[in-house]
């Protein structure tokens, strides 16, 4: 079997596919704890199809709210932690847009202000660390950022392969 959850900023939702079988079902979300919702709208799916969760093969989860969030403007103020030289690419963008030659297009503003950008001391590449990651200057870049803020986000080159940086970053 598969199971879909969406949670919404109202509802929870659940679809669960067992063989050509469609069940659906729906819970209210929960904002202060998202997984009860999840959990109620999986456990409504799972009842109405009879099943236990042993027999979910694949679980794949979606955050409406975030994204929702996302488009509102209601984000942590949150500082990034990208290998030196990359800090910008969030707000670089790509090429793919609806107006490629419009030279006065605008766009849209970055999720991490320049200000709150640490550029970190190393470099991974696919087969390792080709520059180890230099703690000491990582420590007088975190020294400048405000006290203010709500979260962080570390996202270094290939750290999906090698996480040893990130773990140490983090």
């Amino acid at each position: 079997m598969l199971l879909g959850v969406d949670v919404g900023g109202t509802f929870t939702d659940a679809a669960l596919l067992d063989g050509d079988r469609l069940i659906t079902a729906k819970a209210p979300s929960t904002p202060d704890d998202q997984s009860e919702g999840v959990i109620a709208a999986v456990r409504v799916a799972l009842d109405r199809a009879g099943a236990e969760p042993d027999a979910v093969e694949r679980f794949v989860h979606g955050m409406t709210v975030g994204t929702n969030a996302l488009l509102e403007g209601r984000v942590a103020r949150t500082a990034l932690f990208a290998t030196d030289g990359f800090t910008d690419l969030e707000e670089l963008g790509r090429q793919a847009r609806a107006e490629l030659y419009r030279l006065c297009a605008g766009h849209p503003p970055p999720l991490v202000p320049p200000e709150l950008r640490v550029a970190v001391p190393e470099r991974t590449g696919p087969d390792g660390v080709l520059r180890e990651l230099d703690e000491e200057a990582l420590r007088r870049s975190v020294a400048d950022l405000p006290a203010d803020l709500e979260s962080a986000a570390v996202c270094l080159l290939w750290g999906f392969r090698h996480p040893d940086h990130e773990r140490r970053v983090a």
